[in-house]
């Protein structure tokens, strides 16, 4: 897989917000497993995983593609 374009603008966008839900999901105490705030704080994460997955799947397809070696036979 080649790397990502750090210059799209999306890159850096997406991935500072999957790092940030991630984080923010991680500082809450134990004791609001759960509750309305856990929720909201997984479903943020969850869903800026998901973003930032489908920018680095459209960025895999997008690249073009060696052609499979030919094996003599």
């Amino acid at each position: 897989m080649q790397p990502f374009d750090l210059l799209d603008p999306g890159a850096p966008t997406l991935f500072c917000e999957f790092i940030q839900a991630t984080r923010a999901m991680r500082k809450m105490p134990i004791e609001q497993l759960g509750t309305t705030a856990w929720k909201m704080a997984r479903t943020r994460q969850e869903r800026a995983f998901a973003r930032w997955h489908d920018y680095l799947q459209r960025q895999a397809n997008s690249r073009a593609r060696p052609e499979p070696l030919k094996l003599a036979g």
